[in-house]
């Protein structure tokens, strides 16, 4: 889970564009851009065209997702993304905090995400999650809904590693799935069951506003 810092650095990052060297991202599928990754090479880039029916611009965002492979140290995952503005191609942000990242997902209502998992047992979430209003993507907050979760859950049930997230649809409320650890269950295989939580974005971090929980062996119950 990241840190309060962490989230206000990712915050301060979407307000402080930053020019890209070469407008034209030339090397965008073979040569990291803008990476704090020694020893870095490319794992995917892209592009992202405006949202709307028939708009028919060119590309609005680009991304590239980054690894460093070192012979100690293990594997280091990073993403970029840039911006397309009129006077070119900015970097919007970047994090390199993570195992690995996965391309950005931009759905319907102009939320974009960015899937991450953290090192360790634990594979804690490390995404990155945008919404854009009135021309400007600003950062929303993905980790304070998980310290709120004594009104959704039963006693003794927890979350004890990273969630998957789902924002492909702009037409339905996002959703994040999770198994349930009970108080007495190792790391590696939770007993209570699973869950799935209705989320909204409210005023720039996500909150829940339902529960679906399905015991081992049970039925599923819904929670509002």
């Amino acid at each position: 889970m990241r840190t309060a810092l962490a989230i206000a650095l990712t915050s301060w990052l979407v307000s402080t564009l930053a020019p890209v060297a070469g407008e034209n991202l030339n090397e965008l599928s073979t040569t990291c851009l803008m990476s704090e990754l020694q020893e870095c090479k490319v794992l995917s880039s892209g592009y992202l065209n405006s949202q709307g029916e028939g708009s028919g611009g060119p590309p609005f965002l680009a991304w590239q997702t980054q690894a460093r492979v070192a012979d100690f140290g293990g594997v280091m995952g990073g993403f970029v993304l840039f911006e397309h503005r009129q006077e070119g191609w900015v970097k919007l942000d970047a994090g390199f905090d993570a195992y690995r990242f996965w391309p950005p997902v931009l759905n319907e209502a102009e939320v974009l995400h960015v899937v991450g998992y953290g090192h360790g047992t634990g594979s804690l979430n490390a995404d990155r999650l945008y919404t854009r209003e009135d021309g400007e993507w600003k950062s929303v907050d993905m980790d304070a809904w998980k310290l709120e979760l004594s009104p959704w859950l039963p006693a003794g049930l927890g979350i004890w590693k990273g969630v998957t997230y789902d924002f492909r649809s702009g037409w339905s409320d996002p959703v994040a799935r999770t198994e349930l650890w009970r108080t007495n269950d190792a790391v590696c295989c939770p007993t209570g069951g699973h869950a799935t939580f209705t989320l909204a974005i409210d005023q720039n971090r996500l909150a829940v506003t339902s529960v679906q929980i399905v015991a081992p062996g049970a039925k599923s119950k819904t929670k509002q």
